[in-house]
């Protein structure tokens, strides 16, 4: 298990490494509420508190680490960009996770399988039915 804090501060270093913060970094920045904001400072402060924002309060949260026993493969894409792609997910036995999609679905089947059946009776669920040569 990994603190809430530790989680934070693992995932801001590993997204923002010192060199971001050098003078040969890129300045592209980012547009919020309709104004850009290419100060490397500001741009980490403002991803801080929407990853802070998206974690429930909580002490503790088990990581992909803590379900190795499930031998699921982590997803690369999840993985890659940690911030954006990693889930917090409610634990069948209590508290959270942060935790990848394959390792999502791997903990919670029942839940997955319920909003794929959904997810199937909407157009956007069809079409994808249709494009894979699926009949209903």
């Amino acid at each position: 298990m990994t603190g809430r804090q530790e989680l934070i501060d693992t995932l801001m270093a590993d997204f923002f490494p010192p060199e971001y913060f050098s003078d040969k970094a890129d300045r592209s920045g980012i547009t919020v509420a309709g104004i850009r904001i290419t100060s490397r400072e500001a741009i980490a402060k403002y991803t801080r508190i929407k990853l802070e924002r998206r974690l429930p309060a909580v002490q503790t949260f088990k990581t992909c680490e803590d379900f190795r026993h499930l031998d699921v493969e982590c997803c690369d894409s999840c993985h890659s960009f940690a911030i954006y792609e990693m889930e917090a997910v409610p634990l069948p036995e209590g508290g959270y996770a942060w935790v990848c999609c394959a390792l999502d679905r791997a903990i919670r089947p029942e839940w997955h399988a319920e909003r794929d059946k959904r997810f199937a009776k909407t157009a956007a669920g069809k079409l994808v039915k249709r494009m894979f040569g699926e009949r209903d």
